[in-house]
């Protein structure tokens, strides 16, 4: 199965949000900050397609608690069983690829507890304004549509929709056929027998609950006689398993086998692994068995949905899980996965990636593939993505502003108990002008509030970044005084207190080799008067470019700005311009 395309509103933290995907994408990662909807995304998926009526919502669910707009959640998915398109089922609901025209308003069976109006409202917006999905031109595929809404009421409807058909409702055991599987920090539901278990797709028997309570029984007699395991009939569900969890890389301590466990008053059926139980694991191993078991079912064509992936894994454990993954969906399924790891981004490939970025008037999904469209821009994302989990982002030209940026955040923001995490910011070495053009108009297309910080002493650089700001008119830039790098501005606007004291700052820190503050220490007399002379000297030996120096002296700047500046400095305009972006 997979889906492919998608509407969200008004669900947990997401107002609006739609997509549509191509037919390869098979494999795809989501990235973006924290509280992006990264999350709600894959849960509005689950909860699309959950297996049963029980549905546990609550106020929470809604966008800003606000219940007097209804959640709906409707997505476009192929690849489903051959029974789905009985006449007796949804195939007169097959939805024709490119299709698009205004849909209908949202109508239901006379006995559905929900009755359709002509003003009907979803999420803030009529149906009639919110527009329908063009699906791929593909023949080879059919098409269906599915939808869940839950009123004020918080009841949910989950119904198969068509343009030309009124709807019809979705039903528990066809939304349970198609096996969406959900992996997240729960993952240790999965190494237990039970209804909600990914154990259960391993079991051969009629009725698993059935089985589990006589199991249970059965084994709480055998223990008065002294048999702690528990009776057979489970054992032959596990006999593939060790082989799979080593393709994932979970090696075993022991031969698995079940045994009853109690907690409380209540008694269930675990896995162990030799003496122990599989669920006293640590996470990442708990995780990747789960993923394991999900993936290697013998239902092919699922959908499975990873939130996290990295939690807990080494570095290659996540490159292999990658690839195995890429490989499990090669000709069906879907796997769609969210991450905060650049890890995770560099064992992706460009067109699996996309960016899931919050606006004032919807959330979004940048594709990485269809923007990363040259060798350039392909370098830049592989070498700069761990930025991209940021939302706003500081090109510093090279090292030098790089670590006047670093400085800033101490200074001026966690002296004031803050941070620049606190405003979502990142920050990045762009290791020359020519390259922070490039990085600059690669984060604008992807969505990010971006700036650049960089020096003027090169007319060709500037020359490339200004001709990003012709294009995105969003992107800002902060640069020295013509024909000045940033130790030249320094070394024109810092307050003459400053300059005096420098070789007793270098000194006393013990930063430089003698010779070289010997030199200082002779000339600082002729360098108060001529500026530029303490410029050179400052950018030839790197007083302000090294981290051990920068940690020291930037401070130590500010202060003497605090104390003897005129705010009228080109410098100081900078650092207040910056600040002033960054909030």
């Amino acid at each position: 199965m997979r889906i492919l395309d998608i509407c969200i509103n008004n669900f947990r933290g997401i107002d609006h949000f739609s997509h549509s995907f191509s037919s390869s994408n098979n494999l795809i990662c989501i990235i973006g900050k924290n509280d992006s909807g990264k999350s709600s995304l894959l849960r509005a998926v689950e909860w699309l397609f959950y297996p049963t009526n029980a549905l546990n919502v609550s106020i929470s669910d809604f966008y800003k608690c606000d219940i007097t707009n209804s959640i709906a959640i409707e997505a476009t998915f192929t690849d489903f069983p051959e029974a789905f398109l009985l006449p007796d089922k949804y195939g007169r609901y097959l939805t024709k690829p490119g299709k698009k025209e205004a849909p209908r308003p949202r109508t239901f069976p006379e006995n559905s507890k929900v009755q359709s109006s002509s003003d009907d409202v979803i999420g803030g917006r009529s149906w009639k304004e919110i527009e329908t999905f063009r699906e791929p031109e593909d023949s080879n595929h059919l098409y269906l549509r599915a939808r869940l809404t839950i009123s004020s009421s918080f009841d949910p409807e989950w119904t198969i929709v068509s343009d030309a058909q009124e709807p019809t409702f979705f039903r528990q055991s066809d939304r349970k056929v198609l096996n969406v599987s959900s992996i997240g920090l729960d993952c240790r539901k999965d190494l237990a027998w039970g209804q909600g278990s990914v154990l259960r797709k391993y079991y051969s028997g009629s009725d698993l609950k059935s089985d589990l309570k006589h199991l249970s029984v059965k084994a709480l007699q055998s223990a008065s006689i002294g048999e702690a395991d528990v009776s057979k009939p489970l054992d032959e569900a596990l006999s593939n398993i060790p082989q799979i969890l080593n393709k994932y890389g979970v090696s075993l301590s022991g031969e698995l086998s079940n045994h009853l466990d109690f907690k409380n008053a209540d008694s269930s059926i675990l896995v162990f692994e030799g003496e122990k139980s599989l669920s006293s694991r640590g996470l990442g191993s708990q995780r990747l068995t789960s993923i394991a078991l999900n993936l290697e079912t013998k239902i092919n064509k699922t959908l499975v949905l990873i939130d996290e992936i990295e939690t807990s894994l080494e570095p290659f454990r996540i490159r292999t899980l990658i690839s195995l993954l890429r490989d499990r969906v090669k000709d069906n399924g879907q796997i769609i996965f969210t991450t905060h790891s650049p890890i995770t981004l560099d064992s992706c490939k460009f067109d699996e990636v996309f960016i899931l970025q919050t606006t004032e008037e919807d959330d979004r999904l940048y594709s990485v593939g269809s923007l990363c469209d040259t060798d350039d821009l392909q370098k830049a994302f592989r070498r700069f993505n761990k930025c991209l989990l940021g939302r706003k982002i500081i090109i510093c030209e090279g090292h030098t502003e790089f670590e006047l940026i670093k400085a800033i955040d101490s200074y001026f923001f966690n002296r004031n108990n803050s941070s620049l995490a606190c405003y979502g910011v990142d920050y990045i070495d762009g290791n020359g002008g020519s390259n922070s053009s490039k990085i600059a108009s690669l984060l604008i297309r992807l969505g990010y509030t971006t700036c650049v910080v960089m020096d003027s002493d090169k007319p060709c650089d500037v020359k490339k970044v200004k001709e990003v700001q012709d294009i995105f008119s969003s992107f800002v830039i902060f640069q020295m005084d013509d024909g000045n790098c940033i130790e030249n501005q320094i070394a024109n606007d810092a307050p003459e207190s400053f300059i005096r004291n420098l070789p007793s700052y270098l000194q006393s820190n013990d930063l430089f080799q003698q010779e070289i503050l010997n030199s200082l220490e002779k000339k600082i007399e002729i360098m108060v008067n001529d500026r530029a002379k303490l410029g050179d000297f400052a950018n030839q030996n790197k007083i302000f470019k090294s981290y051990r120096c920068a940690e020291i002296l930037f401070p130590l700047l500010f202060e003497s700005f605090n104390e003897n500046g005129t705010g009228n400095s080109t410098f100081e305009k900078l650092i207040s311009g910056i600040i002033k972006w960054l909030k």
